[in-house]
């Protein structure tokens, strides 16, 4: 089931036709919403409905929506400083996170980290410079086992 959000637009018209006295099914029928989901609307507010202070409480809510990060200020500094020495999120949560942190969460977290971590660079040279460096280190390894005699 999806759900459709207020928008501020419908919010200033709820105001207006509540400030006016139509009556609730009559707003259901202009805003082509239930009658429940008007009421539930303006009983978000306290006292006499605002649209503004309807949308700073809709706002405040959904920035509150979602899992807690489980990365706190203590392990960010951890994998931050990690990360700037080269490693990769699967030697961090192996040598230093074993059972408190999946390599997973540190990727999707690194995602959102890596453009503030790195402001100067665009997200096409940061790739390049990731790519660039897995193949000099497959070249690395590649000469190291052309001239190993064990093998």
């Amino acid at each position: 089931m999806s759900y459709k959000y207020f928008t501020i637009n419908e919010r200033n018209k709820l105001e207006v036709l509540l400030k006016e006295n139509y009556k609730i099914s009559k707003i259901a029928k202009i805003l082509n919403r239930h009658r429940a989901t008007i009421y539930r609307e303006i009983k978000r507010i306290n006292g006499e409905y605002s649209s503004e202070n309807a949308q700073e409480d809709a706002n405040t809510k959904s920035a509150n929506k979602g899992r807690n990060s489980k990365i706190t200020a203590e392990l960010k500094n951890l994998i931050e400083d990690r990360l700037c020495k080269t490693w990769s999120p699967e030697q961090i949560v192996g040598r230093e996170l074993k059972g408190r942190l999946s390599f997973k969460t540190i990727y999707n977290w690194g995602c959102t980290v890596i453009f503030w971590m790195f402001p100067w660079m665009s997200w096409e040279e940061r790739e390049g410079e990731r790519k660039l460096r897995r193949r000099e280190e497959n070249l690395i390894l590649g000469s190291q086992l052309a001239t190993d005699p064990k093998k």
